[in-house]
């Protein structure tokens, strides 16, 4: 009875209790509803309170759990969006489980929730980094896109499955470092892109994600067609944008960090430029609150940061650290953020002790990079690269202290950043190359076998990491064959050889710019010769050490435009344009390359190619190393080699320290012949003057033995001058091996004789004029054409394009950091080597190119003395088939004789091949009579006489600087005394 009393007093509770739940969650719906209309948190707030207390309210055995466990999950997303409270998270995560767990499996508010899981934990792994979370989210965005196929009426949904599955792939990678996870986040990007439409405002975005994986790609691969892919697709968003849109800025600060790491890998200064003008473009846009300031800062900093270590200007690295500072007090909450900023910071304050030895910015360096790896998640990657720094600023303070505890905490940080850096890393070479060092350091200080043979370990598996840059297993392989070369190790030496000149070529792409290359090389200065004497020590043939002489060259960057000609219209527009062309003209050069006949197009000249090539004379190559120094002689009856045991590199760099024109002396000349030059003639069996016959030579002196005047060496204290080069034989010069067997064999083709002439003389500078009248009256004697052209270098290369000979009589600068940048100078213009490159001589292969101006010779640059790079080579290889011109300065009273004598030989010759070198030959003869003439006559008058010419005397300080620099107008001296100025030297003939 009681139980029949009590029923339905029972059932009359639980109908209020449903009806109490019912309107509790009325209220929530209410409340939600506001908040999406008035975005007031108080709203939310009661919604929140209301769902929680209807699920508190409700019997777990209720029907209808499964719908309040949903909606309290739908408004804690509302909620998290709003707080980002990791609380919010998983209280969405956990009702939304468990509203899953209520339902069947054919319930249509399934996918509903499987979304929210989706986005819930991928939300949440971006907060904890945990590997479980990430993997959470892509098993449940996994699980929605098989939910809803590409027919379903909701797409809206799929496509954001497909989105969360991109982020998800792409976070799970940063976990893993698996790049299949990547590839995956790429492909789920790819298929979110092919589903918008292009009218579509996200279209924008989703470009960009693509982008963004494959920058990850490439930071992780160090592939660069990774990189161009990002940046083409951070470009397609740019574009797919609105150009009002605040999200520009963001847009245009991607394509800015993409520049600055294609500067990073190539070294092209002109994106580093470009990444640079972006940055400031975008902060210049964004108010001081905007959230992307920090990042704007600090990439700019970044940039000004990799100029100062390129260009070496103080104000650039503070300015550096300047932003870097700025940048950091931005986001001093955000800890990845604030990790990444104090790692620059510090390696800003290092850069600055580099420059002002204080020791207080290399404590602050230290400083810095230990707070950076202190806040930085231990596993990634990215600790590899602070643990680098580090070990970087304690390399550095031990260097100054001589403490044992910090090179043990250099050996420390690099062996962490070892650990850290996977094996299939392009860092690792790096990496291993930095740790070799700092064992090599210890070695020295401690001499313990162990330390040394790790550091050799170190450098092996640098050298031999084939994902890594070239420039870093360079690095390691010249450090590695000096190391065995000084420990009398040959064998090894040689063997290290040949793998680093085989990385040389890959060490220059051809997409970079003249001065980027230069750059480049410079490291790897006097490797060339060290190559080839390696292979000598080991008794190599001497084609083997040609082959390493040529390849292990740094190809300097007139070789390459001088290859690439065909292509240089593609490669003149922007720089993005430059890298593709680069890709395309690999692809077609390994496509001549299997064509019958063409398997060693832009190689190393075969053995059979430089015995051809010395055909009309012998070529010798003089290796001048360290280790030895030799004589390389090529001769159409084969190769050899001559051991120049008196030619020493420490001589011949104390010499080159001083050289000038005004320290060439008889004494210098001696010296070449004794140890260079006579004994590569007694070799050939050219023991005396042979005034009939005048056999030739080509002369392709390495290293800083490039700017001496082999052709002028001899002993000139007797009087018959037998002994010397000039009196047995007719010099050449060229560049390289290579560069002489592709100009003898581009010039097969040619079989006219000149027909026209251009003649230049600057009116302004003493005796110009007289030597184009002089010149004239010879060419017109020869039937030759004559342009005399408006001194405008329109004009100029206008009359060049149909002209055979080219000479110019006035000044020359050759720029010591840029070939192509070496000129001609005009009025008011100056007509460059790059200048001539775009007119495409190439094709019409001109016969003469005469530079009768200063110094077309001269290799101003030290540190590219190894590429024989000047103006004279310059134009060999823009397409002149013979080039003369001078060593450095010249004495103005010559030049006209000079030139008069050569037109004259070239007349009487017609125009033959051998009439150029015979005529420079012949006129150094005359003008070396003359010099000896005036040496025995020579009394106190104040005016000299040449040739019958009389000419007042100006006073040699007229002409120069204290420094010996060429001043006012053309780099033509006027002599009182020619005792010790040998102004029959420095002419020269590079050509076939």
């Amino acid at each position: 009875m009681f139980g029949a009393l009590f029923s339905p007093i029972w059932w009359v509770f639980k109908q209020i209790e449903s009806y109490r739940v019912y309107r509790l969650q009325v209220d929530a719906v209410d409340s939600c509803t506001k908040y999406l209309r008035s975005g007031a948190s108080l709203d939310l707030e009661a919604a929140f309170q209301r769902v929680q207390q209807a699920v508190d309210a409700t019997p777990e055995d209720h029907p209808g759990r499964a719908t309040i466990y949903q909606n309290l999950a739908f408004v804690c997303v509302f909620k998290y969006k709003r707080s980002e409270e990791l609380s919010d998270l998983d209280i969405m995560i956990d009702k939304s489980q468990e509203a899953l767990n209520l339902m069947s499996d054919h319930d249509t508010r399934r996918a509903r929730l499987i979304q929210v899981l989706a986005f819930g934990y991928y939300k949440k792994q971006k907060v904890t980094g945990t590997l479980p979370d990430v993997e959470s989210a892509i098993r449940y965005s996994e699980k929605l896109l098989e939910m809803i196929p590409k027919s379903h009426p909701d797409q809206s949904r799929r496509l954001h499955s497909i989105q969360y599955l991109g982020y998800a792939y792409h976070h799970k990678y940063f976990k893993t470092r698996d790049v299949a996870d990547l590839d995956m986040a790429i492909r789920r990007y790819r298929d979110l892109v092919e589903a918008t439409s292009l009218s579509d405002f996200k279209l924008a975005v989703r470009f960009q994600n693509i982008g963004l994986g494959y920058f990850t790609r490439f930071q992780r691969t160090g592939s660069f067609a990774n990189l161009e892919a990002a940046m083409q697709h951070f470009r397609d968003a740019l574009d797919a944008t609105p150009s009002k849109h605040p999200r520009r800025v963001s847009q245009i600060m991607l394509l800015a960090f993409v520049h600055w790491a294609r500067y990073n890998t190539s070294q092209a200064i002109t994106d580093l430029d470009v990444s640079i003008q972006q940055f400031q473009r975008s902060l210049d846009a964004v108010p001081g609150h905007h959230r992307d300031r920090s990042d704007l800062l600090h990439g700019l900093g970044m940039g000004y940061y990799e100029r100062y270590r390129r260009l070496r200007v103080f104000p650039e690295i503070e300015k550096a650290i300047q932003l870097f500072q700025e940048s950091l007090d931005l986001v001093l909450h955000d800890p990845i953020s604030r990790a990444h900023r104090l790692n620059s910071l510090g390696s800003g304050y290092h850069y600055r002790y580099k420059n002002t030895k204080e020791m207080a910015d290399l404590d602050r360096a230290i400083h810095f990079q230990h707070a950076s790896i202190n806040e930085t998640r231990d596993g990634s990657f990215t600790l590899a690269l602070r643990h680098e720094c580090l070990g970087v600023s304690y390399s550095r303070k031990y260097k100054a202290t001589k403490l044992t505890e910090h090179l043990e905490s250099s050996i420390r940080h690099f062996q962490r950043t070892l650990d850290l850096t996977p094996e299939s890393h392009p860092n690792r070479a790096g990496a291993l190359r930095c740790l070799g060092l700092q064992y090599a350091e210890k070695y020295c200080a401690f001499k313990s076998p162990p330390d040394r043979e790790k550091s050799i370990q170190c450098y092996e598996s640098s050298l031999g990491h084939s994902i890594s840059p070239p420039s870093e297993r360079l690095k390691s392989g010249r450090d590695l064959l000096h190391y065995y070369a000084g420990t009398g190790n040959w064998p090894l030496a040689y063997q290290t050889a040949c793998s680093v000149a085989s990385l040389v070529p890959l060490l220059t792409p051809r997409s970079l710019e003249s001065l980027d290359k230069q750059y480049l090389i410079t490291e790897f200065i006097g490797l060339a010769s060290d190559s080839a004497a390696a292979a000598l020590m080991v008794e190599k043939t001497p084609y083997e050490a040609i082959r390493l002489l040529e390849l292990a060259h740094s190809l300097s960057a007139l070789a390459t435009q001088g290859d690439g000609l065909e292509i240089r219209g593609g490669l003149a527009g922007h720089i993005d344009q430059r890298h593709s062309a680069n890709f395309r003209l690999d692809e077609t050069i390994e496509a001549i390359r299997k064509l019958p006949g063409f398997d060693r197009f832009l190689q190393v000249p075969s053995e059979n190619e430089l015995r051809d090539a010395a055909v009309s004379g012998t070529i010798i190559v003089i290796n001048v190393s360290d280790y030895r120094c030799d004589a390389l002689i090529i001769e159409n009856s084969g190769l050899r080699t001559l051991r120049l045991p008196n030619l020493r590199s420490n001589d011949v760099r104390d010499r080159v320290a001083t050289l000038n024109h005004q320290s060439i002396s008889t004494e210098l000349l001696k010296w070449l012949w004794d140890t260079t030059a006579k004994p590569i003639l007694t070799s050939i069996g050219l023991t005396e003057a042979s005034p009939d016959s005048w056999p030739r030579i080509w002369w392709i002196p390495t290293g800083p033995l490039a700017k001496f005047p082999i052709h002028a060496a001899g002993d000139y204290s007797s009087n018959d001058y037998s002994d010397t080069v000039l009196d047995r034989v007719v010099s050449s010069y060229s560049p390289s091996v290579k560069s002489l067997v592709q100009s003898q064999q581009s010039h097969l083709g040619v079989m006219r004789k000149p027909e026209t002439a251009v003649l230049i003389g600057m009116q302004e500078l003493p005796f110009t004029g007289q030597e184009i009248n002089e010149l004239e009256q010879i060419c017109g004697s020869m039937r030759l054409q004559v342009h005399k052209p408006y001194h405008s270098k329109t004009d100029v290369l206008d009359a060049l394009k149909g002209s055979d000979i080219f000479h110019f009589a006035g000044h020359g600068r050759t720029n010591p950091l840029d070939p192509l940048e070496s000129s001609l100078i005009l009025n008011d213009e100056e007509l460059t080597v790059k200048n001539l490159f775009e007119i495409n001589l190439h094709d019409r292969k001109p016969f003469l190119a005469y530079l009768s101006a200063c110094g077309t010779g001269q290799v101003k640059h030290d540190t590219l003395i190894d590429e024989g790079i000047h103006l004279i080579a310059a134009c060999q290889l823009v397409g002149f088939q013979h080039v003369v011109g001078t060593l450095w300065e010249v004495n103005d009273r010559t030049c006209v004789d000079a030139a008069a004598t050569v037109y004259t030989w070239m007349k009487d010759g017609d125009m033959s091949d051998e009439s150029i070198s015979l005529g420079v030959h012949h006129a150094s003869r005359t003008l070396r009579a003359q010099w000896a003439l005036e040496n025995t006559t020579r009394g106190a008058t104040k005016h000299a006489v040449v040739a019958g010419r009389e000419f007042p005397h100006e006073g040699r300080d007229a002409s120069f600087s204290s420094h010996g620099e060429a001043r006012d107008p053309r780099d033509i001296l006027l002599y009182e005394d020619e005792d010790d100025h040998l102004y029959w030297v420095p002419y020269v003939h590079f050509g076939v």
